[in-house]
């Protein structure tokens, strides 16, 4: 997947959306959920995120979407 060059609030909601459409499939949705958040850190590293503190926000609204996550 390409990302553009700057991530944006919409941008990380429709992430979260994603999540909650693979709550049927925890490994994917965990998978997709660490994914989401090391991007959002990643471009607010980089001084590529619009909004950075809103970025985090709603990346860690995924904590809410009921799934089981692992931790290795």
């Amino acid at each position: 997947m390409t990302h553009p060059t700057q991530l944006t609030p919409a941008i990380v909601a429709e992430e979260v959306q994603e999540i909650r459409r693979f709550t049927d499939d925890p490994e994917a949705a965990h998978s997709l959920e660490d994914q989401l958040r090391s991007r959002v850190l990643l471009a607010i590293a980089e001084g590529t995120a619009e909004d950075p503190a809103g970025c985090a926000r709603i990346a860690l609204t995924s904590d809410q979407i009921s799934f089981p996550r692992w931790c290795g």
